[in-house]
């Protein structure tokens, strides 16, 4: 029946005590998917019928491109979505690396038909399933997907044609995620030390500047001689105060530059690396001293292998590269550098996102706990004097 009447969510037929009051509803579906609206100004079945005829056609044009604004998920991908995200975000490569996934799964679906319940079936279709790496889909990784497909529906509304009218994500929960809490420990600090030598000593570098100034690898890999103030006065780049012994951070993932101060194992490290190097040169290439986001990245496993650490985010007490950065807040907040400028040097916006970074240490709890045991002063109790 593809006009009929509910009351309270049921459907009546004419013998039902409030048939009158009741609104008429059109239910049908096209192409598989189910479609049922009510409709308020109908005041007979006739023109219930009447407005199922026109809201089926209305669908089926904007479907299949005849009339209004529609456009398929892979083709807005494309030619939307990633020239916004190369041109505006710094993990377009993720955002590139995941679109595939969802190409493959909504295909030439028109935006405008793609709803929550569809974008719930995406992501239980994922979660679970093993990766490329052969590593099972984490919540944390559902959630990454559920944003992209935020990001897109949200640029797919902004634009000028209008291709969505709501966010199918917006009222969409993301799942519950293990927040990660490996840091590098002083021993095995020692021991990657101990092994950054030969093929793998141009990591040495590197490896100080994330541990000292927790910069991410994009920002590491964008220092150009410039950016480092090893003077003893303050210098100017791009508009911007360097003040001495500063490091300028401009390729920034939140887009707004920091300044990151050095201290002598950094400002040691970086005098030899800008040996040579033109005030607007790249101080880390592959051409110049063999570094790259790449071999950054294959590097640094090679020397937990030979260090005999264990590593990648799947394996049980594996460390990757990123959490340099976690060990340069976690040791920031054990000496008790307050957190909001924790927050600064590490550039976030958010103080809820530093605290996932600086994470508690073992020894500063234990210290905390044997505070509760230490000798308290005595009481002295002084007779009172007879006036």
């Amino acid at each position: 029946m593809p006009v009929f009447k509910r009351w309270r969510g049921k459907k009546i037929t004419s013998s039902h005590p409030n048939w009158d009051e009741a609104r008429w509803t059109v239910e049908f579906r096209i192409q598989g998917k189910r479609v049922q609206q009510a409709v308020p100004t109908a005041r007979t079945k006739a023109d219930a019928e009447r407005a199922e005829t026109k809201l089926r056609k209305d669908l089926y044009d904007r479907r299949y491109g005849r009339g209004g604004a529609q456009m398929g998920f892979t083709q807005f991908f494309d030619e939307h979505y990633m020239p916004w995200s190369k041109e505006n975000k710094k993990s377009h490569r993720d955002d590139e690396n995941r679109g595939q996934l969802l190409k493959a799964h909504f295909k030439d679906d028109a935006l405008c038909d793609i709803e929550s319940a569809d974008i719930d079936e995406f992501i239980r279709s994922i979660y679970g399933k093993k990766t490329k790496r052969n590593n099972p889909r984490s919540r944390a990784t559902c959630n990454r997907y559920l944003s992209l497909l935020s990001a897109v529906f949200t640029r797919a509304k902004r634009s000028r044609e209008k291709f969505v009218e709501v966010n199918p994500c917006a009222d969409m929960e993301k799942g519950k995620e293990r927040s990660r809490q490996r840091y590098i420990t002083a021993d095995e600090q020692v021991r990657l030390m101990e092994v950054l030598v030969g093929d793998l000593e141009f990591l040495i570098t590197p490896f100080e500047i994330a541990v000292n100034c927790g910069l991410r690898k994009d920002e590491l890999v964008s220092i150009k001689a410039d950016h480092v103030n090893l003077s003893g006065v303050p210098t100017f780049c791009e508009g911007l105060e360097i003040l001495p012994n500063w490091l300028l951070v401009i390729d920034s993932k939140t887009g707004e530059p920091r300044q990151v101060p050095m201290n002598h194992i950094v400002r040691a490290v970086l005098s030899e690396a800008v040996q040579g190097a033109k005030p607007d040169e790249l101080i880390f290439t592959f051409q110049r001293n063999g570094v790259s986001w790449s071999t950054i990245r294959s590097g640094f496993e090679s020397a937990c292998e030979a260090a005999n650490i264990p590593h990648g985010q799947k394996v049980s007490g594996g460390i990757v590269w990123h959490d340099l950065r976690r060990t340069f807040a976690t040791r920031l907040r054990a000496l008790t550098v307050h957190e909001y400028d924790i927050k600064t040097l590490l550039g976030h916006k958010i103080a809820g996102v530093t605290a996932g970074y600086a994470r508690y240490t073992p020894q500063v709890l234990e210290n905390a706990v044997e505070l509760l045991a230490e000798t308290k002063g005595k009481v002295v109790k002084f007779e009172r004097r007879v006036g």
